[in-house]
């Protein structure tokens, strides 16, 4: 078969993004070159990757890599699949960062997944020390993969529950996208999400109940003038922030993402004069 055969047979973002990937060449390679004829392979992959997408099965576990924020990850099954809303925090996480002259500035990352928010963090403000916790031994050994490819060694992953494993230590930011959606949203979201970690992904107590753990012990894990950082869901924003108000944080609000949504919710500790 040729290039613009594949590109036909299933949606064509979807197939530029997995014919990029098998022939390794530029999507402008792929517009360019329409009547190549494709490697055998390549059209037996392509085929297989679209029998795969129609059952729902998500695009970034077929490929096996996907792009975050300005690194690529190896992704696989049993770990969340990394999404471009939660690059939010890696932008006020480098806010934060670069507003400070925090002398190597610590910053915890709760539930790291593939690395992606702690990778991407340590890529562009070296001179941070980035550590992570996650409960999931399939995150922790795809994170600490992450990390070599990248050449990122200076970021620290642990196999534990929030602030286990850290539990002396103190940051200036801490960050986290935990999992937020509720039980009862289940039956109404899309498809490919059967497929990922329900740890990762739903939480009891309408989806708060990590948020409510962690926020309160969050207060004696940062440094003064600290900053906490969480992912939430678009509903979430009010809840969560009367949390942090609650527990004690500063200038606490909400920041909406490019959809207008509500998608981070930020609080800073206080400094003792």
């Amino acid at each position: 078969m040729v290039i613009r055969e594949l590109l036909n047979l299933w949606d064509r973002n979807e197939m530029v993004k997995v014919l990029s990937h098998y022939m390794m060449v530029s999507p402008s390679h792929l517009y360019a070159h329409q009547d190549e004829e494709v490697l055998r392979k390549v059209e037996e992959l392509s085929l297989r990757a679209i029998r795969l997408r129609k059952k729902g099965y998500p695009l970034q576990y077929i490929l096996g890599t996907w792009g975050f924020y300005t690194i690529d990850l190896k992704v696989a099954e049993g770990v969340l699949i990394p999404r471009p809303e939660t690059e939010m925090l890696v932008d006020e996480a480098l806010h934060i960062l670069q507003d400070h002259d925090w002398e190597k500035p610590k910053v915890l990352d709760i539930g790291y997944g593939t690395g992606a928010i702690s990778l991407s963090i340590a890529k562009h403000a070296p001179e941070a020390q980035v550590y992570g916790t996650d409960i999931s031994v399939n995150a922790f050994m795809l994170a600490q993969e992450n990390a070599k490819n990248l050449g990122l060694h200076h970021v620290h992953f642990y196999l534990g529950n929030l602030f286990e494993n850290v539990d002396q230590e103190k940051f200036h930011i801490i960050v986290s996208n935990p999992p937020y959606i509720s039980q009862e949203e289940k039956p109404y979201l899309q498809e490919e999400l059967r497929y990922e970690p329900e740890i990762a992904l739903f939480a009891p107590e309408n989806g708060l109940a990590l948020y409510n753990k962690m926020v309160p012990l969050a207060m004696g894990h940062l440094e003064e003038g600290g900053f906490l950082l969480l992912e939430i869901g678009a509903k979430q924003g009010e809840l969560v922030s009367m949390l942090l108000q609650e527990a004690g944080f500063e200038n606490v609000h909400v920041k909406q993402d490019l959809n207008g949504h509500d998608r981070v919710v930020m609080g800073r500790k206080g400094v003792v004069a």
